[in-house]
């Protein structure tokens, strides 16, 4: 059952009492007449019983097609092309949604529709239909364009993160603490940062050249616990470094891993992190704040991360030197005294040719004293390894 308003009725029947002798445009102009000045007039609406109404909906091929169907088709997503990575250097089209910002009765003409895109009543009344001048028209469609440019550069702008090393990279960026576990623990005082991302392409005899994402990240608690991997994984393999004084390493390291040749110095407090930027985000995740670091040879991400791991976890630490009598390490500072950085014995006076209080040796596992007047003109903090 259909309603019909009766204002619509009484229009009707006042255009068909026109006769067909008129010209079309003289009942046009009179249908709108009068229908204006019905809507104005008459309010009440009836249902007649015996009125009948018939759905039609125009088919043909510009309707046969969804809305999803033809944007795929113009971003082109699929055949050989998206998978084989062809035109990848073009710029990328994106969907868009052609209704945002658009209103119900807005159109090219600048019609205005009572009840649509303006208000049905004004001053108590109903507004006639009416329709824009030019200008306004040209004035609304701006405003349109300039509100979607307006939405777009919206849709843009990126939520602020931590920014990365550099640019539109991934490198150094911080993608928070790693997931869960399975049992319930959580990592809530680890860090996960990306060192580097690259894509993976492997030939294949049914699907030809596929890709794949290969991504190394580095987790770290910044209190010596840290690992390699990926971000879940990485928390499963970690590694604790010794440091000394909870701020550098305990001496000087010098390795080499593959073709990369890793070069580390121990620093006095304050001096700063001074290594590659790769080697900066891992010591921060560790928790050396102070470290001179020169890297030469391959500049390899993973060759890169992996020697220096490997070098920090084989420091010599002064309580398994002492336990193997191997080294006996002295932390010297030239306005202090010279004190063992593992275990302190002061169970003997020091021998008369040592200058004191000046300068104090301190006695090793064998009851003999180490002569230190060599390293008197030093001024820098050093950890000095001295074979028994």
């Amino acid at each position: 059952r259909n309603t019909f308003p009766t204002a619509s009725i009484l229009a009707l029947k006042t255009v068909r009492s026109n006769g067909p002798s008129s010209s079309l445009g003289t009942r046009d102009n009179h249908h709108f007449t009068s229908l204006t000045h019905a809507l104005q007039t008459q309010c009440c609406i009836s249902s007649p019983s015996n009125s009948m109404g018939q759905q039609y909906r125009s088919y043909s091929f510009f309707t046969k097609l969804t809305a999803d169907e033809l944007w795929k088709g113009a971003l082109a997503e699929t055949g050989a092309g998206a998978r084989k990575g062809r035109g990848k250097r073009t710029k990328k089209k994106r969907k868009k949604d052609l209704n945002r910002g658009q209103i119900i009765g807005e159109g090219r003409r600048g019609f205005l529709w009572p009840g649509l895109n303006v208000p049905l009543m004004r001053e108590g009344a109903v507004q006639p239909i009416a329709q824009r001048s030019k200008e306004d028209q040209e004035k609304v469609e701006a405003d349109m364009v300039q509100q979607r440019e307006e939405w777009d550069r919206k849709r843009k702008t990126k939520v602020k993160r931590e920014r990365g090393w550099s640019g539109n990279t991934w490198g150094g960026v911080s993608l928070g603490p790693p997931d869960p576990g399975p049992s319930g623990e959580t990592y809530d005082d680890f860090d996960t940062r990306v060192l580097e991302v690259r894509n993976v392409f492997n030939m294949t005899a049914k699907e030809g050249r596929k890709k794949s994402v290969r991504v190394l990240v580095v987790v770290g608690n910044g209190r010596g616990a840290a690992g390699n991997g990926a971000k879940n994984r990485a928390a499963h393999y970690l590694y604790y470094i010794e440091r000394y004084e909870d701020h550098t390493i305990f001496h000087d390291i010098s390795l080499r891993f593959k073709k990369t040749h890793i070069k580390m110095k121990k620093q006095p407090r304050g001096y700063g992190l001074r290594c590659h930027r790769a080697i900066i985000t891992i010591c921060r995740l560790i928790g050396i704040k102070d470290m001179y670091a020169k890297v030469s040879g391959s500049l390899n991400m993973l060759n890169l991360t992996r020697g220096l791991f490997h070098g920090l976890s084989r420091q010599v630490t002064p309580p398994w030197a002492l336990k193997q009598n191997l080294l006996f390490i002295f932390h010297f500072c030239f306005s202090t005294w010279a004190r063992c950085a593992g275990a302190l014995l002061y169970s003997e006076a020091p021998p008369p040719g040592l200058p004191s209080p000046l300068l104090q040796g301190m006695a090793c596992p064998s009851k003999r004293w180490v002569d230190l007047s060599s390293w008197m003109s030093r001024k820098d903090s050093q950890v000095q390894e001295i074979p028994l």
